[in-house]
């Protein structure tokens, strides 16, 4: 009888240092979580890469992500959970809101096609300060929605070192020209030689802020950035204008 439960003591020993020794090691390893993994190995190839790379130098995001991925998304502070999984559409297991527009927020997430639903596999939340790193995926002209999206075809990213931590930011493209003609929110913008957008055509709407509507007129010059998708309909759209600038000479 003492012999058995001497067998069984073991057993049990047996099995919960086995269960710890697997817990312990996908804590360390993340195999229980792919997001958490994920998480770990795209800030460590961010950091190695910021570390060896100097101010200026441009790098693809899909070259930091050991995974793959569709879009990247960051939310305006204070998007719930569900706001942001509707936005997704996906699960909002692995989603965290954010407080104020200092923090870092990075959602990838992948097209799953069993589920037909897309699927986070990757989710930065926190300050740069804490992540020893910061990405910026910059602002949109057109604010109604309350995300900035990029996509894997349109994520070149520069490296920004001043301030505390080294950034990445996405600058976008940008193009110069005159305007034509007004139309309220609008203006109808002949582009300069010389920019890559004119591969697509010379004309392009452009939307103008409220003060701009006030002040804009025929024949100012004006500066765009966008982030690098255009709606090839005649006149050019773009697909997210990110600011302009308007002087007269």
């Amino acid at each position: 009888m003492i012999g058995k439960k001497k067998v069984m003591a073991g057993m049990v020993l047996l099995v919960v240092t086995g269960g710890a020794a697997v817990f312990l090691f996908n804590r360390v390893f993340g195999t229980l979580d792919p997001v958490s993994r994920n998480n770990r190995a795209f800030s460590k190839a961010v950091k190695q890469w910021a570390a060896q790379a100097q101010e200026g130098d441009c790098v693809e995001l899909s070259e930091l992500t050991p995974f793959l991925w569709d879009q990247v998304y960051t939310f305006d502070p204070y998007t719930t959970r569900d706001e942001m999984a509707q936005a997704m559409g996906c699960s909002g297991k692995h989603l965290q809101e954010t407080v104020n527009e200092g923090m870092v927020q990075l959602i990838f997430v992948d097209y799953d096609s069993g589920s037909g639903e897309n699927r986070v596999v990757c989710g930065i939340c926190g300050y740069g300060t804490s992540l020893g790193y910061g990405v910026d995926l910059g602002r949109r002209f057109d604010r109604r929605c309350s995300y900035v999206m990029l996509s894997e075809a349109m994520d070149l990213l520069t490296l920004r070192t001043e301030g505390e931590y080294p950034r990445l930011v996405f600058e976008g493209e940008t193009f110069e020209g005159v305007i034509t003609e007004l139309y309220g929110e609008s203006a109808l913008v002949s582009v300069e030689n010389g920019w890559p957008i004119r591969s697509s055509g010379d004309q392009v709407l452009v939307g103008l802020n409220e003060e701009q509507k006030k002040t804009a007129a025929a024949g100012d010059r004006i500066r765009v950035r966008y982030d690098g998708m255009v709606m090839e309909s005649y006149p050019l759209q773009l697909g997210g204008q990110m600011d302009t600038v308007i002087w007269r000479e």
